[in-house]
């Protein structure tokens, strides 16, 4: 009988669509099945680092945390910690590391064992080593050796009372030495059956670890030359819910990603000008009407709002989440949006209606049997006409109001949609030192008090069972990263007010660990709201007579909380400030970058 496991992971559609996409962009083949595992770099800048987000079997903050202290060096290191991150082996792991650096000399029971365990410095990993101390120590087959293993992880006392006396002593029956008559002592033999008995409860085999490893190292090593094609292989695979260390990583890779675009943006996530555009099918209750959009759009390109709406005449569901999800933003503010949405939909409630109200009139007057009743059929239908007429005149010359783009509220709605910010983040104007990402990477004291800028998310308030008072977790991030802050009732009850979502602040926590020593962080105080700090963007135009042609274009970025524009006109040599501030994603425009002298950040 062969048994045989089969595994469905998503990792390997995520490299098949890295592959992929590296050969198109590059004409490079990645061809893992005749590349040698022991790249220097992934191993010092991914597995070193911890930096394996989205790298298989290392995603864990407890796995990051082991890979830090561990460093793993090459393939056989990988192999190792996937065997040894469970429960049983993963006593040992300390000893491990400090073998590994030299901190510590393994000493073995028996000389035999130096073979055997040397490779995994000292420590038993691999159902394959109990077997090989089983047959080198006490002479068993390796067939006999397998049934013991298994007797061990099912924990058949009768049979391993058995198996322990053949062990220490042997079984003449079946030709088994045993350790005693192979200069090995009664106690020392009785100590290895009892670690082996103990770390068969959870034993990993070698073959399965070392699998588990290559695909680990596949993707490693794919985030570390290619980020960009891997981390948008991995959101097409990934809940834009639980995508949230993908964008993190993203934004440390300083890699841009493009809020969804109605006439960009295809099914899934795809790489834009060096960038990685959202993908339709992503966005929450759109999947089954995206394929429908880009059908739409091939033909041409939707022009504006009012195009959009009468070619596709969207339902509720499918209009809102596309405009949280910013897909309309190169037509003008959501707000903005929003309305001319409402105004097409009742105004073409009103025209439909006209139309019905004429045919009903025209099919009157063919009743109408003497001259006088049609000439007045026919001044009802004449008015009706003119009437529907003003309406579709009305509705074919529709300004929908300007408003500007509230940034801060267009990311919440963001936020609560995707799980994710897409189109900017609350932190984009702050300017600090004490940011979250900045303070994770220094290593702080039990106790140390802290200073951390952030914005707050995912606050959750609730009554403890025992005292009956309430505290809350939040999630607090910049765009990097993100820690989990938790405050208790008494300092609760001095900030609750302040405390809630999207609110961009400073605070003080003190800092502790928990048992897999992952650094935690308690509110004890509420210092300010952060303030921002304005970046100031340059437009550089020919002449000061060239601003009308673009002036509607630049106010469609009007932004409360953006920064400040200047233009320079070239002619006449002078600096202009506007009155209003501007969202950053103007220096996306495509229209604007084409016919601008310069436009960007100074």
């Amino acid at each position: 009988l062969l048994k045989m496991d089969f595994l469905g992971l998503r990792n390997l559609n995520v490299l098949t669509d890295t592959i992929r996409m590296v050969y198109e962009r590059t004409g490079k083949i990645l061809d893992f099945d005749h590349m040698e595992m022991n790249d220097k770099q992934v191993f010092d800048q991914i597995f070193a680092k911890g930096d394996t987000n989205s790298v298989f079997q290392f995603e864990s903050d407890g796995m990051k945390d082991m890979l830090r202290r561990f460093k793993p060096s090459s393939f056989e290191d990988l192999a190792i910690l996937v065997a040894m991150y469970r429960p049983g082996p993963m006593q040992y792991i300390d000893s491990v590391i400090e073998t590994k650096h030299g901190r510590k000399k393994v000493s073995y029971a028996t000389p035999a064992l130096k073979e055997i365990l040397e490779p995994t410095y000292g420590a038993i990993v691999y159902q394959e080593q109990v077997q090989q101390i089983f047959q080198k120590l006490a002479g068993y087959s390796l067939g006999q050796a397998d049934l013991v293993r298994r007797a061990m992880s099912k924990k058949k006392e009768k049979v391993l009372e058995k198996e322990r006396a053949a062990f220490v002593y042997g079984d003449i029956e079946r030709k088994i030495t045993g350790c005693k008559n192979n200069e090995i002592s009664e106690n020392i033999a009785n100590q290895l059956f009892d670690e082996m008995m103990e770390f068969a409860k959870y034993a990993f085999n070698k073959s399965h670890a070392c699998a588990y490893a290559k695909v680990a190292y596949m993707t490693a090593y794919c985030k570390c030359y290619y980020p960009l094609e891997y981390l948008t292989a991995t959101l097409n695979y990934t809940d834009i819910k639980k995508a949230q260390p993908i964008f993190e990583d993203l934004s440390r890779y300083k890699i841009k990603v493009l809020a969804p675009d109605i006439n960009l943006s295809q099914l899934d996530f795809v790489i834009h000008d060096e960038k990685v555009l959202f993908g339709l099918t992503h966005i929450p209750n759109v999947g089954v009407d995206a394929e429908k959009l880009i059908q739409i759009r091939k033909i041409s390109k939707f022009v504006s709002f009012r195009d959009f709406f009468l070619r596709v005449r969207p339902g509720k569901s499918l209009f809102n989440n596309l405009l949280n999800a910013g897909a309309f933003q190169k037509f003008g503010s959501r707000q903005t949006i929003a309305e001319a949405k409402d105004y097409y939909t009742e105004q073409l409630k009103v025209l439909e209606k006209q139309k019905n109200e004429i045919e009903k009139a025209e099919k009157d007057f063919l009743n109408k049997k003497t001259e006088a009743l049609k000439k007045r059929a026919m001044e009802k239908i004449k008015n009706l006409k003119e009437i529907h007429q003003i309406a579709e005149d009305e509705f074919e010359h529709y300004t929908p109001p300007f408003y500007e783009s509230d940034h801060l509220k267009d990311l919440a709605d963001e936020y609560e949609l995707l799980g994710v910010f897409v189109s900017g983040h609350p932190m984009d104007h702050i300017e600090t030192n004490c940011a979250v990402s900045k303070v994770l990477v220094r290593n702080y004291q039990k106790g140390y008090r802290v200073k951390i800028t952030g914005v707050i998310l995912n606050k959750n308030a609730f009554i403890t069972r025992k005292k009956q008072q309430e505290m809350c977790f939040f999630d607090f991030e910049d765009q990097e990263k993100r820690i989990n802050v938790v405050c208790f009732s008494q300092n609760y009850e001095k900030y609750k007010d302040q405390i809630h979502d999207f609110h961009v602040m400073t605070i003080v926590c003190r800092v502790g660990y928990d048992e897999d020593k992952t650094m935690q962080f308690y509110l004890e105080e509420v210092l300010e709201e952060a303030k921002g700090s304005h970046t100031q963007l340059l437009i550089e135009i020919p002449e000061a007579s060239a601003w009308m042609q673009y002036a509607d274009k630049i106010r469609a970025y009007r932004n409360k909380q953006g920064c400040k524009l200047l233009v320079y006109c070239k002619k006449e040599n002078f600096i202009n400030t506007c009155d209003f501030t501007v969202s950053a994603n103007i220096l996306e425009d495509e229209l604007l970058q084409t016919h601008m002298e310069r436009i960007g950040k100074i």
